[in-house]
């Protein structure tokens, strides 16, 4: 499975096709074999005998092109010859850690053109000694040396990032960069690995073998490896980063590829900057908070084993009265279903969670490819149909529990000791639309709803968080790239979108379609319904999606979808000619590009409906790329067989033809599924990638703005189109007004439509908006009569995860 984020920001699922896997396979040939087994039985020294002997079998080809450089006179010449060329190549290696903050620098690679590879090792040591091994340069004499090369050599990393920071932190000196060839590896083409080993292999020596470090080096410390033989990987890496980056400048240089370049050099590698200082920068975790915080949701994580201990109550008679039945007695391996049905019911495990749903419940099976699946696609799929309050409750526990597990509990072991903040990673082109990656902790994955999560976020003391996040950036992009009239007159009145849509539907006035009617000041429940409905048809319709999807959607007839869809192309016909020219060049090229260069790749579009290919054997599992035994089929079959397909009436018929031509040795494969799904991601890829360049736009001009730097806001955390960063307390009102100013504004020229961002400024991330919450229940309990000490006492024994001067604070807040 695969997961894809859509149009409006969220993710959904699809089903990864065989072509990706068949393409994958062939994208990541098999390993070299660089593990022996046999050596975790071996002592030490053995141990490390045996994997000396296999990296030079792997690396040895090296070796005589390999340098290992163990004093700073000859550290020294090499980075004048780098001087003198004016380029280098340069990546770190450290004691196994990837935390840049705490991590020990083990060594430097270097490599430039006209000099061998080389490896210049610092902290290695003598294994059974634990001592610091002689003839290594220290930090500061190295650092001393990498300094020379920032006054205009051109640096070129392989995820720069990490190997500035590690150099940074350890050494001293924080190296400038010219080149990423990770991140121009995802420019160039998204649907590649972008790992330096694969991607060399891919680009430039096919035959080089893949291996990883710790397959290498099995695991064990790199430092007590002798510097000679781990030289042998690490100088090869620097060597590949600059053949590498060869190989990309010149497919950049390609005619046809001003724009992707233009993204690369214009966008990306600024951004990246951008996205080191915000890792360095880390922010501040409220722990005391946390703690409360996991002390409440543990509690309410354990309330839920109540009800569910009491289902298992309610159904016990039935598991009795199935135990007596044949069914219980059936072996399956050397248990009977009852003898694996264990007492008490073991709920994490799918084996017995089967047993009870399909066989105990009788809930028919509902995944046609798993029928006795209880995984995370399938308890979903099961509950659409059939009311199984069981499954229900453990599937609300289950999503309880991995907020407590991933991030309550979690994030405070990310707290670095250096500083006592959370350094969190971005990929910046974490994914195939360009949208950034976070990790360590992950903070997209928190639940947009859970703002007592976001709480523990904060800013240090005497300064403030300052946010702001686009408003409709993906819908107003839409608007942008359509240039429908009545979505720009929309957003250039400030009007909501989606009552707009309706009103032009439905044919009735604007404020009809709001949830609170202007005209009366009241709520207007079928105004909401209508402007609902519209948000979910346009979301559709981006999607690609079946008029069935549709009807679905916002629950209707078919026959009702169809007419709603009808009348929306007739209101709005530039969304529909711009959606279909769209997929129609994307046909023709293979890909889309957003507004400022950045492709999505769609190889499956140019797919012809059906292809068809002869097989030696007709057991055989066929490949349609890799044709061993597959032959070029005759045109005469090729004619009779689209002929047959072009007559059928149905999906039965059809399949019916792919068997009987699979009997005669000729595999036919529907590419149909493959086609439409990727014309499904056609529109999304525009405009997700445009909101992805337009926020990293947006990053690259507050970095470098005059009047926010002289008002000391710096950026922490960014979350799709969300940005936040930390300012003294005293500029707050300024940094909002001129952060929300560049972020409206980035696009520039190329902006036919307004965009606005709404600014926050608070102490804590997401304050204002718990601060709101807390208002609105104190507003709704007084209404039922409390006194304000009554409703505030409930306030604070549902919220114990703050204190009472806190509650009393959001309380009086605004």
């Amino acid at each position: 499975m695969k997961t894809i984020d859509n149009l409006w920001g969220e993710e959904f699922v699809l089903p990864t096709s065989d072509t990706e896997k068949l393409l994958e396979k062939i994208k990541s040939p098999k390993k070299v074999k660089t593990s022996n087994k046999v050596s975790k039985k071996l002592s030490i020294e053995d141990k490390m005998a045996v994997i000396a002997s296999n990296v030079k079998r792997i690396l040895g080809k090296h070796e005589s092109d390999t340098v290992v450089i163990r004093d700073v006179e000859s550290l020294h010449e090499y980075i004048s010859k780098a001087i003198e060329n004016g380029i280098i190549a340069y990546d770190t290696e450290t004691n196994n850690s990837l935390d840049t903050t705490t991590c020990l620098i083990m060594g430097a690679c270097l490599y430039t053109p006209g000099q061998k590879q080389a490896y210049v090792p610092v902290n290695h040591v003598d294994y059974k000694t634990e001592e610091r091994l002689a003839d290594q340069v220290n930090e500061e004499e190295l650092g001393r040396e990498l300094s020379r090369l920032c006054d205009g050599v051109k640096i070129i990393y392989h995820n720069a990032s990490f190997d500035i920071r590690v150099t940074k932190n350890t050494c001293g000196v924080e190296l400038p960069y010219y080149w990423d060839t990770m991140i121009a590896s995802q420019i160039l083409d998204e649907n590649e690995r972008a790992s330096l080993k694969e991607q060399y292999m891919l680009h430039v020596d096919k035959g080089h073998g893949k291996y990883d470090i710790e397959g290498l080096f099995e695991k064990e410390r790199y430092a007590i490896f002798d510097p000679s033989l781990f030289a042998l990987y690490a100088a090869t890496d620097a060597m590949m980063t600059y053949r590498l980056y060869e190989y990309q400048l010149a497919e950049f240089t390609k005619s046809g590829n001003e724009g992707i370049f233009g993204l690369y050099t214009e966008v990306e590698l600024p951004v990246l900057k951008s996205f080191m200082l915000m890792e360095e920068r880390g922010i501040e975790i409220d722990l005391e908070y946390d703690k409360r915080l996991s002390e409440k949701y543990h509690r309410l994580l354990d309330e839920f084993d109540l009800p569910i201990n009491e289902e298992l109550d309610r159904i016990k008679p039935a598991i009795d009265e199935w135990r007596k039945s044949e069914d219980a007695n059936v072996m399956v391996g050397n248990k009977t279903k009852s003898e694996q049905l264990t007492e008490p019911i073991n709920l994490t495990s799918n084996t017995q969670l089967a047993i009870l749903v399909y066989d105990v419940l009788k809930i028919p099976p509902v995944n046609k490819k798993k029928p006795r699946s209880m995984d995370k696609e399938t308890i979903p799929m099961i509950l659409e149909k059939h009311d199984v309050p069981l499954l229900r409750l453990l599937l609300e526990r289950k999503t309880f529990a991995t907020l407590v597990n991933n991030f309550i509990d979690k994030i405070p072991e990310f707290v670095s000791p250096r500083d006592g903040r959370v350094h969190c990673s971005f990929n910046q082109v974490g994914t195939a639309t360009g949208r950034v990656a976070c990790s360590n902790p992950n903070l997209q994955q928190i639940p947009s709803k859970n703002h007592e999560i976001r709480l523990m976020f904060q800013a240090k003391e005497g300064y403030v968080l300052c946010g702001a996040d686009f408003s409709q950036q993906e819908p107003r992009l839409l608007a942008n790239y359509c240039k429908d009239e009545s979505l720009i007159y929309a957003y250039a009145n400030n009007r909501d979108l989606y009552a707009t849509i309706a009103s032009k539907v439905y044919g009735n006035e604007y404020e009809d379609n709001l949830e609170f009617d202007p005209r009366t000041g009241k709520r207007n429940d079928d105004g909401a319904n209508r402007r609902s409905s519209c948000k979910s048809l346009l979301l559709g319709i981006n999607y690609g999606m079946s008029v069935a999807g549709i009807a679905d959607k916002i629950k209707c007839s078919k026959e009702e979808a169809q007419k709603f869809l009808n009348d929306f192309y007739k209101q709005f016909p530039k969304v529909k000619s711009w959606s279909d020219e769209t997929i129609e060049t994307a046909k023709k090229t293979g890909y889309v590009e957003d507004w400022h260069g950045r492709r999505r790749r769609l190889p499956d579009l140019t797919l012809p409906r059906y292809t068809i290919k002869y097989v030696g054997d007709s057991n055989a599992l066929f490949n349609p790329f890799i044709g061993c035994e597959d032959r070029d089929v005759d045109p005469a079959d090729e004619a009779r067989i689209l002929g047959l397909l072009s007559k059928a009436r149905g999906i039965k018929e059809v399949n019916g033809i792919i068997a009987s031509e699979r009997d005669k040795g000729i595999q036919v494969i529907d590419n149909e599924g493959f086609i439409a799904r990727a014309s499904r991601q056609c529109v999304n890829a525009r405009i997700q990638g445009g909101a992805a360049t337009m926020t990293k736009v947006a990053m690259i001009n507050i970095d470098a703005d005059r009047e926010l730097n002289e008002l000391g806001f710096k950026m922490l955390i960014g979350v799709h189109d969300e940005l936040i960063g930390e300012c003294p307390e005293e500029n707050a009102e300024k940094v909002a007004d001129r952060l929300s100013y560049i972020m409206r504004t980035c696009m520039g020229s190329k902006s036919v439509v307004p965009f606005k961002c709404d600014a926050d400024v608070s102490k804590k991330w997401y304050y204002n908006v718990y601060c709101s919450e807390l208002q609105k229940n104190m507003k709704n309990l007084q209404s039922k009569g409390m006194s304000y000490e009554e409703a505030l006492a409930e306030i604070e024994a549902k919220h114990t995860e703050s204190t009472h001067d806190f509650i009393v604070g959001c309380l009086k807040q605004g």
